[in-house]
């Protein structure tokens, strides 16, 4: 993800936070904070949403070696956001899981 003047994401949070406990940013993933704007709500609605992905990829065997994980957070304008985030077999697993659900949904 590609780092802004200010060294902070897109999304919020630095480049080189550690995000390997799925969900749970309680000091990460914290975008720019401007005066006025609840960003508490933003993130608490984007971490339960980010834990029910982990529940699913758990289900689906994304974990472990091939580590597939969500991540709570917020954009700059305070808005809920969840970013998922992967080893490189798990997204690749991930992908082609996507890519048969929705050639079973078109037949």
């Amino acid at each position: 993800m590609p780092l802004g003047a200010d060294g902070e994401s897109a999304m919020g949070g630095s480049e080189d936070a550690d995000d390997t406990d799925g969900g749970d940013v309680s000091a990460r993933w914290r975008g720019p904070v401007v005066p006025g704007v609840d960003y508490e709500s933003a993130w608490l609605e984007a971490r339960a949403l980010a834990k029910r992905f982990d529940a699913l990829f758990e289900d689906l065997g994304l974990r472990g070696a091939r580590i597939v994980y969500a991540v709570g957070g917020w954009t700059d304008a305070g808005e809920s956001a969840v970013i998922v985030r992967g080893a490189l077999p798990g997204a690749r697993e991930l992908l082609e899981l996507l890519e048969r659900g929705v050639r079973a949904a078109g037949s």
